[in-house]
């Protein structure tokens, strides 16, 4: 009896100094990623874990560097999903969308529940490049809706002209997240017009998870000669329908975040692709490119901006 108990105070003993070291140890992200790897060890976890969360523009990024990975140095992939949630704000869905966009699309095998806990508790692949570009070409001749039907009147307007689309990203961006600023309304104010000055004849089409922003703040200031039109009849839960009516039109003007730029990497007619980041409340900056229906091309103009003397104008 005695024997048992001094047994079972040192299994005790163990247990907790091995408990208190894996608790200091996961206290650090190194510390993570060598928890991770030692577990992804001891349980002969050969595939790497690749995560399909956040916006749509993610999920194409990470399935992009999966497949690269595998591709390259021929590494086992797993694909984890099943993340759904919302951005920081809580307010707009963040779901899983490829299958809807890409119905053909190959996601090879699945992850385990175990291996996802251990993923996302433990590794994230913080440091992982995402690969938004070789996702598009890997994607762009699988990207057919399954319910783009729904659209058909939107589809034939936009193509029934030449056609600019305008990404306004709002929702937890319009007040800025994780060190980034939000873009204001003259930034769009001024893209529009520097489009229309290019293309006298183009029709914006505004997508945004904000559509009466954008008609209070952005389509006031416009000239009356520039037609506009608020495309809101998707909310962000059929994100991957406007993803996919951005690629239609021939222009593309966007923000910060993946998502309007996604659509310029998608589209196959050439136009103009201006993008304009701010880096701070009243400066930003901006770069316009022509595209030609297979990659970005080099700039054209690029410039910053004081929107403070802006706005005496607008």
């Amino acid at each position: 009896m005695h024997f048992l108990r001094k047994l079972l105070l040192r299994i005790f003993l163990f247990l907790l100094l091995f408990s208190l070291t894996i608790f200091l140890l996961t206290r650090t992200d190194n510390g993570k990623v060598i928890f991770y790897r030692t577990m992804r060890k001891l349980f002969r976890i050969r595939a790497e874990v690749v995560p399909l969360y956040w916006g749509l523009a993610d999920q194409i990024g990470w399935y992009g560097y999966g497949e690269y990975i595998h591709e390259k140095h021929h590494i086992p992939v797993k694909y984890a999903y099943g993340y759904p949630g919302k951005d920081f704000d809580g307010r707009f869905e963040r779901t899983f969308q490829l299958k809807d966009a890409f119905p053909s699309v190959n996601l090879r095998q699945y992850a385990g529940k175990f291996e996802k806990w251990l993923y996302q508790t433990f590794f994230r692949n913080r440091d992982a490049t995402m690969r938004y570009e070789h996702g598009v070409r890997i994607l762009k001749d699988k990207f057919h809706p399954v319910d783009i039907d729904t659209c058909k009147e939107l589809l034939d307007d936009i193509n029934a002209r030449k056609s600019c689309a305008v990404h306004v990203r709002r929702g937890d961006y319009a007040h800025g997240v994780m060190g980034t600023y939000p873009t204001q309304a003259e930034f769009f104010i001024l893209a529009v017009r520097k489009i229309h000055s290019l293309d006298p004849n183009v029709q914006f089409f505004f997508f945004s998870e904000e559509p009466d922003w954008v008609r209070k703040e952005i389509l006031p200031a416009l000239d009356k000669d520039i037609a506009c039109r608020v495309c809101d009849q998707n909310d962000s839960s059929k994100g991957y329908l406007d993803l996919y009516l951005i690629a239609q039109c021939d222009h593309v003007i966007c923000s910060l975040g993946g998502f309007g730029h996604a659509g310029r990497l998608f589209s196959y007619k050439k136009g103009y692709y201006l993008r304009g980041i701010a880096s701070d409340e009243d400066h930003f900056s901006w770069s316009l490119k022509v595209y030609d229906g297979e990659k970005i091309g080099e700039e054209i103009e690029k410039g910053k901006v004081d929107v403070r003397g802006e706005r005496k104008t607008l």
